[in-house]
């Protein structure tokens, strides 16, 4: 064989070995986006009369695990009212951000799953929201963030969209029940953090009627409370609160309240305390062997 022979047949060899590797690639680039998670909407009527409520529920296929996610709303003010949520059925169960309007015409949540999803049309949350004048009202997917459950948190952004729906005239639909005899339950955990020692406070409200409506923190550094703010997951147990307080509130607006204790800064609390009447004592006592030597 000459060796024009056997260059010519080496570039051949090269050239086959490159298409197979760019083919091999391509599948699996191909099969990576087949294999992506997807966040979609679903309502029970593709229109509503002005007035009326109704529920938009977030779903999520996931063909591999998933255990976060973090998603963003945004809707037409001009046409809907945001009303509520239920997370009665949600795959979120350990919750760092329930459902709030973070600006006018935009709701965002954000939390974790203790079991990781893998399956079709999970719950993620549902909406409630009031159609409020005729129009079109638009509802869109502004961010989507999944987390694969693999040990490294890989985060997959699904494609955003929007819907449109028809607000038109028309006999409203009766607003949504509320009637949930039972409060809402409260689960939580103090968990030491890895990086700095810190005690942290995991809770996990849950309602399988209306839902959780919010969960509420208020807290005690001394003797009097501090106003109820929106509790976020997890809590910081070293900010000098010897006593909080949580409150979890269903949608048919009937409450949970826990009591959390911080036995150190209540140590603390106690030894500044203990310290300080030894103090007052000893002056006092100086002062009246004064006054008797006088």
């Amino acid at each position: 064989m000459s060796t024009h022979a056997f260059m010519k047949g080496g570039t051949v060899l090269v050239l086959v070995g490159a298409l197979l590797l760019f083919a091999r690639a391509a599948t699996h680039a191909q099969s990576e986006r087949s294999a992506a998670p997807r966040v979609y909407f679903h309502t029970e009527a593709n229109k509503y009369a002005q007035d009326s409520e109704f529920v938009f529920t977030v779903l999520l296929d996931a063909p591999d695990e998933v255990n976060a996610a973090d998603i963003e709303i945004g809707y037409s003010v001009d046409t809907l009212e945001f009303t509520g949520f239920n997370d009665a059925h949600s795959l979120i169960n350990v919750w760092q951000k329930s459902p709030v309007a973070v600006q006018p015409g935009s709701v965002r949540f954000t939390g974790g799953m203790w079991k990781p999803f893998q399956g079709n049309a999970g719950q993620l949350m549902q909406l409630h929201f009031q159609a409020v004048a005729k129009g079109t009202a638009t509802l869109t997917l502004q961010k989507a963030r999944i987390y694969r459950a693999n040990g490294l948190g890989t985060l997959i952004e699904p494609p955003l969209f929007f819907v449109n729906l028809p607000v038109t005239e028309g006999t409203p639909t009766p607003l949504l029940s509320s009637d949930d005899p039972t409060p809402p339950t409260l689960d939580i955990k103090r968990v030491e953090n890895p990086v700095d020692r810190s005690q942290l406070l995991i809770f996990e409200a849950h309602d399988s009627d209306s839902g959780v409506r919010e969960v509420l923190v208020r807290e005690r550094k001394w003797f009097t409370w501090s106003e109820w703010i929106p509790a976020a997951n997890p809590l910081n147990l070293t900010n000098n609160s010897w006593m909080l307080h949580l409150r979890a509130v269903n949608g048919a607006r009937k409450e949970t309240i826990a009591t959390v204790y911080v036995w150190r800064a209540l140590a603390a609390k106690l030894a500044m305390v203990v310290i300080l009447l030894f103090l007052i004592g000893t002056v006092v006592m100086m002062y009246n062997k004064r006054g008797k030597t006088i």
